[in-house]
This record gives C-alpha cells, sequence and structure tokens, in this order.
C-alpha cells in the first residue's frame, strides 16, 4: 500500500506536467502561425505593389486590405504600429503623393525584415 501512494502521485504529477506542456506547445504553434500569416499577408501587398498599378482604386482597395489583414495578425507593437501607420496613410495619404509605391514598399519590406523569423 505504501509503494502505490508515491506511484499515484508520481503518475498525477506526469499528467498534470504532461498538460502544461501540451498547452505551452500548442500556444508556440498558435504565436508562429500568426507571424506566418502576418508574414504571408505582408508578402502579398509587396508583390502587388510590385507588380500593379497603384493608380487603380480597386488595386489600391486589395492593397490595403492586405495591409489591415496583416494588423491584424501582427503581434509585435512595433510593426503594428508602422503597419497602422501605413494603413492610414493608404487610406488618407495615398492619393495626395507622387510616390505611393515607394513609401508602401519600404514600409513594408521593414515591418517584414523586423518580424519576419529565420526559419519562414
Amino acid at each position: 500500500m505504501k509503494k502505490k501512494i508515491p506511484i499515484l502521485f508520481l503518475v498525477a504529477m506526469l499528467l498534470i506536467a504532461s498538460f502544461f506542456l501540451g498547452s505551452y506547445v500548442r500556444e508556440q504553434r498558435y504565436n508562429r502561425d500568426r507571424v506566418q500569416r502576418c508574414c504571408t499577408l505582408i508578402s502579398f501587398a509587396i508583390n502587388k505593389a510590385e507588380n500593379e498599378n497603384l493608380a487603380d482604386m480597386g488595386t489600391m482597395s486589395a492593397l490595403t486590405s492586405n495591409v489591415y489583414a496583416a494588423y491584424q495578425f501582427c503581434d509585435d507593437s512595433r510593426a503594428t504600429t508602422q503597419l497602422h501607420d501605413l494603413w492610414n496613410f493608404m487610406l488618407l495619404e495615398s492619393n495626395k503623393s507622387s510616390d505611393v509605391k515607394d513609401i508602401v514598399l519600404n514600409e513594408l519590406n521593414a515591418v517584414l525584415n523586423s518580424i519576419k523569423p529565420a526559419d519562414l
């Protein structure tokens, strides 16, 4: 009987530890997936800005949508601020500026380089 108590205690501790380890692993995967989604959306926006005419309202609308979606998936506070500022620029100031393409590409590349992990 005395041998069963330590074994039961050990089994209970292993179950609890495995629960916390599983929760930790799931959270790490979730965070990695969010970063990957953010990087993918920024890459889509960069591709669109490089290859399409930004004077077209449909293209600009799609690009603005990609930037906002990336903002929603980004957890890095500095990158989130940059994406939000870029999004505001695209909504409010893009029709007033002649070098929209350069500004958008520079900002998107800066954000992507600051958040992209080495394994993506």
